[in-house]
């Protein structure tokens, strides 16, 4: 999905760095429950 957001952003929004956003959109790990609610938040 794009929206038009850059990693940068949507990383401080959520607390957490870039490496850790680009990981969860390459499979490499998935955000635990916590973050799982933080983007959906973010994303409504």
């Amino acid at each position: 999905m794009d929206r038009g957001l850059l990693q940068k952003d949507v990383a401080a929004t959520l607390g957490v760095t870039e490496d850790t956003i680009t990981n969860w959109e390459n499979g490499r790990c998935l955000p635990d429950l916590r973050y799982q609610v933080k983007i959906n938040l973010f994303l409504e």
